[in-house]
């Protein structure tokens, strides 16, 4: 049993697998969305989803839990590139 924890250990050495990962958070929403923006839900957001903000659909996540399709929201907090939202009172 050693030994084959040993041959794996010098076998993954040996591949020298090496990989560049470049990727971009996208926080084109961001710059079109302000704190006190308001907009209506374009699917149901079981915490996250989908709304409509100043004409654009964008990424949401709710502060107010499960909210329908169609809820009124108003945008409360964007923090990190996440837009959060809660149910407009």
């Amino acid at each position: 049993m050693l030994l084959v924890h040993l041959d794996m250990k010098q076998s993954q050495v040996s591949c020298g697998i090496k990989k560049n990962i470049t990727s971009k958070i996208d926080r084109s929403a961001e710059e079109k969305v302000k704190i006190g923006d308001t907009g209506v839900t374009t699917t149901r957001l079981a915490l996250i989803g989908y709304a409509e903000i100043n004409g654009d659909i964008v990424e949401v996540k709710s502060t107010d839990g499960f909210l329908n399709e169609k809820t009124p929201i108003i945008v409360n907090r964007i923090t990190d590139g996440v837009i959060l939202v809660e149910k407009k009172k």
